[in-house]
């Protein structure tokens, strides 16, 4: 079976279909993301270019002779699946990104911490200011730890020029487990300015998170579908502007049993979709129906 990671290169799918023809081979195509729906496939592109459509309309040709020629379609939520079912017609399911991180158990800490491991790019530098600010007007010792790459170091100084913030730089994956025992809150953010490009984002340490133990605090717009699929199964707090995180925060701190209450739907979500072993035997099943 010819296993294929659809991505924004129309010259791949190429290769992946005359290689399965040349070789008589089933193809299962695996989607994380949304470009071919997209009206403009990256964030730099702001209005319609000769080049981009050219690209935008080799990508859709693509993957309309991808989806009359592959067998199964994979999509890594279910909102990808809705979407692209709704213009293509193979047969296709959800496999959602995937952890083996065990559930954790609280080490005693200083202060309250919220803690941020993980991709700082995509703007996400403008909500961890909001949090930095609340966390200091809650409480002068309230910690927002950082941990990750900034994109510049213009940027680095603008989030760590605020005293609640720690930066820690970049971890090694034996770490993030024990800096995620220390914190009281683990916060994923995203820019609702990046809304449209990263409507279809479902990132990898929300997996981790969830499954954790670890209380989730997630501060985004919630036209997110993340973010929605988060709030319907009550896997994490939603804050989508400064107030409701500065009432979040402030009632988490003030009530332990309000900060987990929902450790418990969190974990039993992750054990439905977002379990390693699970979702290991969910793709070999799949690639198996392919051959067969």
């Amino acid at each position: 079976v010819l296993l294929f990671q659809a991505g924004d290169a129309p010259f791949m799918y190429h290769i992946c279909q005359k290689t399965a023809k040349k070789f008589h081979l089933p193809i299962v195509v695996f989607n994380t993301e949304n470009y071919v729906l997209k009206r403009f496939m990256y964030s730099s592109i702001k209005r319609q270019t000769f080049w981009h459509w050219i690209l935008k309309k080799r990508l859709s040709i693509a993957y309309k002779k991808l989806d009359r020629q592959a067998c199964h379609f994979i999509y890594a939520t279910e909102y990808l699946k809705n979407e692209h079912s709704k213009i293509y017609h193979c047969s296709s399911d959800v496999i959602y990104g995937s952890t083996d991180m065990p559930f954790l158990k609280e080490i005693p800490h200083e202060n309250f911490v919220v803690s941020y491991i993980g991709n700082l790019g995509v703007g996400r530098h403008e909500p961890l200011i909001d949090v930095a600010q609340i966390l200091l007007e809650i409480s002068p010792n309230a910690r927002l730890k950082i941990f990750g790459k900034f994109t510049s170091e213009n940027i680095k100084d603008e989030v760590c020029a605020f005293p609640s913030v720690e930066y820690g730089g970049v971890i090694p994956y034996e770490q993030v487990s024990l800096e995620m025992q220390k914190s009281d809150l683990l916060l994923h953010c995203e820019n609702k300015d990046r809304l449209q490009n990263l409507m279809g984002a479902f990132s990898t340490k929300i997996a981790d998170s969830i499954a954790s133990g670890i209380p989730f605090l997630v501060y985004a717009d919630r036209r997110f579908p993340f973010v929605q699929y988060l709030e319907e199964n009550r896997a994490a707090f939603i804050a989508e502007n400064p107030s409701e995180l500065k009432e979040i925060i402030c009632r988490c701190m003030e009530d332990d049993s309000f900060r987990k209450k929902n450790i418990e739907t969190a974990y039993v979500l992750s054990k439905t979709n977002h379990n390693a072993k699970k979702n290991s035997d969910k793709m070999i099943q799949m690639l198996i129906n392919a051959v067969e």
